[in-house]
């Protein structure tokens, strides 16, 4: 059957001609890609940026470990042999309050602890604390066996502190914060109710701890 097409006016599949090969990329393309879409000081600019790294690696490696929210170094500095050393080196410390600072200006001062509400006893300092760091009331680390200051530490919260935190909540969307009397008067009540509940519950623990 005649082509009514013609020779020259379709394309079969024997006149498709092979693509080139593809010619890879030398060094000469891939740095004159790397230049487009950068401006007149971008190698200046990417420089700096290079200097200011450097100098960031730098103060990070003189200032030590970073603080964190957690208080823990990273773990790359973390040396666990050492600290479990330690660990089985020290002696577990008895938690006491400092109620007293006999001759505090003096050389050798010493110290009155309240063991547990029961004992008494004049101690002294550890090599490791100076006397600066102890005050009157203070919460102390004792050792067992000598009886002496290891370590400061903080106030005992109250549990009942804990439920008296106030959180902040967002306004409803639309609505205005507005003070008035009315509004001061239901915050003052309360307040005092919160405060007349948790004196009830502290009478009635000592009131259970009394002898009878």
């Amino acid at each position: 059957m005649p082509d009514y097409l013609g020779d020259d006016q379709r394309k079969t599949k024997e006149e498709e001609k092979d693509d080139a090969p593809i010619r890879s990329l030398d060094e000469g393309d891939i740095a004159l890609l790397k230049t487009y879409g950068q401006s007149t000081y971008s190698r200046q600019i990417k420089q700096v940026e290079d200097d200011i790294q450097q100098l960031l690696k730098k103060i990070n490696e003189l200032t030590g470990i970073k603080e964190s929210d957690t208080g823990l170094a990273p773990p790359a500095l973390w040396d666990l042999a050492a600290d479990k050393q330690t660990l089985q080196s020290e002696q577990p410390l008895q938690v006491a309050r400092c109620t007293k600072i006999i001759n505090a200006d003096s050389e050798d001062p010493k110290y009155i602890i309240n063991v547990k509400q029961f004992a008494k006893f004049v101690v002294d300092l550890s090599d490791q604390v100076a006397p600066t760091d102890i005050e009157e009331g203070m919460r102390v680390g004792v050792d067992r066996n000598k009886y002496q200051i290891h370590i400061p530490l903080p106030p005992k919260i109250d549990p009942t502190v804990t439920m008296m935190q106030v959180r902040v909540a967002a306004a409803p969307a639309g609505s205005s914060w507005m003070c008035s009397m009315k509004s001061i008067f239901t915050r003052h009540t309360e307040t005092c109710n919160v405060q007349k509940q948790l004196l009830y519950r502290r009478l009635c623990c000592r009131w259970r701890r009394s002898p009878t």
